[in-house]
């Protein structure tokens, strides 16, 4: 005797319907529960993040290179310049709690760097940052780098800092050039505290800068690409293994660059087996599906 059932209603199609919708949750989930995390953090006083540093008092007696406080960083570390340092800003130009870092020009300028303990290749950087500077004639500001180097310049991804004799934008060095970012409402950068937020993908060379100023609220943002450091921009760029500070603004006295809870964010990829394996599983079995219609 035939059976009245139709072929839709076959128990083999019912089956690979719900073997699909059960893939899709799995990748859905999959994405869902990708989880960020804090890579690196300093806020440069005694105890950065409530993790004591090594060494155990890494800030009590001022900041100075070797140190390295917070966690995830390396220790601070000289690159380029004299006549300038590092230093511990205590008065009203720190930007948070008891203490910032500062960075003086001197008569030559200077570069300072810290590496990154679990390098990162899709994440979030976080800064504040202060100008007490004139602006009259060099660059200062930050950049995440591949690699520490010798140099502030040195294996740089993105660089972003007050464009030199404008103090009302900043200048942006990305791998096509050099670009002006201006807050929604132009305005004197010069002694504001400023948030910047770096959002970067090394593996697609991209990145999206939003700097705000923590005053008014008033922000801006620029997306571009990343430099490539590794020759081959196809294959994505070096990813970010070091920060770097610089104060070249050597114009007199009291040229400082002030920074305060710096934060790197990883946030990890989405599995290479979810997006390159199920997605031609799914596919064998709409195929197979149609195959057995026709």
């Amino acid at each position: 005797m035939k059976s009245s059932r139709s072929a839709d209603s076959h128990p083999e199609p019912l089956m690979k319907r719900s073997l699909l919708l059960a893939l899709l949750a799995i990748g859905l989930l999959a994405v869902t529960t990708v989880r960020a995390q804090l890579a690196a953090y300093d806020n440069f006083e005694t105890f950065g993040n409530g993790v004591p540093p090594q060494p155990s008092h890494a800030y009590d007696d001022g900041i100075g290179y070797g140190d390295n406080g917070g966690t995830g960083f390396g220790a601070l570390t000289y690159l380029e310049g004299t006549g300038g340092g590092v230093y511990t800003e205590t008065g009203g130009a720190r930007l948070d709690d008891a203490q910032s870092l500062g960075v003086y020009a001197g008569s030559n300028g200077q570069a300072l760097g810290r590496t990154v303990s679990t390098a990162v290749t899709l994440g979030i950087y976080t800064l504040d940052a202060r100008f007490n500077l004139s602006n009259n004639n060099a660059f200062s500001g930050f950049n995440i780098k591949s690699g520490l180097g010798t140099t502030f310049g040195a294996n740089e991804l993105l660089s972003f800092g007050l464009n030199p004799g404008s103090n009302n934008s900043f200048l942006v060095t990305d791998a096509t050039g050099t670009h002006s970012l201006a807050l929604a409402s132009p305005e004197e950068l010069r002694g504001a505290a400023i948030n910047f937020t770096l959002t970067f993908n090394t593996l697609l060379a991209t990145y999206s800068l939003t700097a705000t100023d923590k005053g008014n609220g008033d922000t801006g943002t620029i997306a571009g690409t990343l430099k490539d450091t590794n020759g081959l921009l196809a294959l994505g760029t070096g990813a970010l293994s070091a920060i770097g500070f610089a104060n070249f603004n050597n114009d007199g006295f009291n040229q400082n660059l002030i920074a305060d809870n710096l934060s790197i964010v990883a946030v990890p990829e989405v599995s290479p087996a979810w997006m390159f394996g199920a997605p031609a599983i799914i596919g064998a079995l709409l195929f197979g599906r149609r195959r057995r219609k026709a």
